[in-house]
């Protein structure tokens, strides 16, 4: 891999990735033990120095096998567990990947194309999707673009959404509807009579799991509630707002796709918790509940919708990172 960084945007994600650590830390821990403050300096003083090493093209450095859930990987699970995006986290374990010269095609039992697959193997994540993505996204990016530099205001209104998504769905609970809560609070109006319609659309809808994902569903009403086929223009047949709506919504697909190969509650289910529920039932939604549907898991998917559906905005024009709460 050719050496075309631009190093100082990297110190400052590692930067960035240490507030993450910091924050997510603090919040599991209270004060931070002395311990925890020298790992963390030395983890990323030993980071900076890989990359420093490779600037200098020294001798190629190996992988040291899979990450121990006692560093980055249990840092990344925290930050789920508190409705932190470990956005910068994630993406100093791409650059991990990178600059430790590491060869996905050399790890063993991995096939030559299953990127994804090699992330889960050398950070022991499985469940969390969202997590592997998030890398995943990251090294492509990084690998095929020799860096994208960050638009930091655009990261923190990610990180707000993400933020929100999760704190309501653990809050109140219902995708549909804390999706949309939480994309009220990021585009600055709400709409009560929307927000009641979502009732139903609740674990994959009437509770019965055969039906999208209320952080989809959730994520095409809010959509287009702001571009969509209007009654006032219906006569004219209103076919550039209907379809813009439509380009949205397959972007928003797309992502679920790419993340848990399916827009279908049950099948979410399955990714993030190896088994679907159907929630019809008082008895199986107390299981649901034990398994940490919102202690992490359904938060998370709403956090990442949240996520989703805010980046689709800004691609689209239709809110700014200037100006929002956060």
């Amino acid at each position: 891999m050719k050496n075309k960084f631009n190093y100082d945007d990297i110190f400052k994600d590692i930067d960035n990735a240490f507030e993450e650590i910091g924050y997510v830390l603090q919040q599991e821990y209270g004060n931070l033990p002395e311990e925890m403050i020298k790992w963390n300096h030395n983890f990323l003083e030993n980071f900076a120095n890989l990359i420093i090493q490779n600037r200098a093209n020294k001798a190629e450095l190996e992988l040291p096998g899979k990450f121990k859930r006692n560093n980055l990987t249990n840092v990344v699970i925290l930050c789920r567990k508190h409705g932190v995006l470990p956005y910068y986290i994630s993406k100093v374990i791409a650059y991990k990947l990178l600059f430790d010269n590491s060869n996905p095609k050399a790890l063993p039992g991995m096939g030559k194309e299953d990127l994804k697959e090699v992330i889960k193997y050398v950070t022991d994540l499985n469940y969390e999707k969202e997590l592997i993505q998030l890398i995943y996204q990251h090294y492509q990016k990084i690998k095929f673009n020799n860096y994208i530099k960050e638009d930091r205001q655009k990261v923190k209104l990610l990180k707000y959404a993400y933020k929100l998504g999760f704190k309501y769905e653990k809050k109140y609970k219902g995708c549909a509807q804390c999706v949309l809560l939480a994309m009220y609070d990021v585009i600055g109006k709400n709409n009560s009579d929307l927000f009641q319609a979502a009732s139903g659309l609740s674990g994959g809808m009437a509770l019965c799991g055969d039906g999208s994902c209320g952080g989809y569903t959730g994520g095409i009403l809010i959509m287009g509630s702001l571009v969509g086929r209007r009654i006032a223009y219906l006569e004219s047949g209103d076919k550039k707002a209907q379809y813009r709506s439509y380009e949205m919504a397959q972007k928003l697909r797309d992502r679920f796709i790419d993340t848990y190969g399916s827009v279908i509650c049950s099948d979410i289910h399955k990714k993030i918790f190896g088994k679907a529920y159907c929630l019809k039932t008082k008895a199986v939604r107390i299981q649901f509940e034990e398994a940490g549907a919102h202690r992490d898991k359904c938060n998370s998917v709403v956090g990442t919708a949240c996520q989703w559906i805010t980046e689709i905005l800004l691609e689209e024009g239709l809110i700014k990172t200037e100006g929002n709460k956060r």
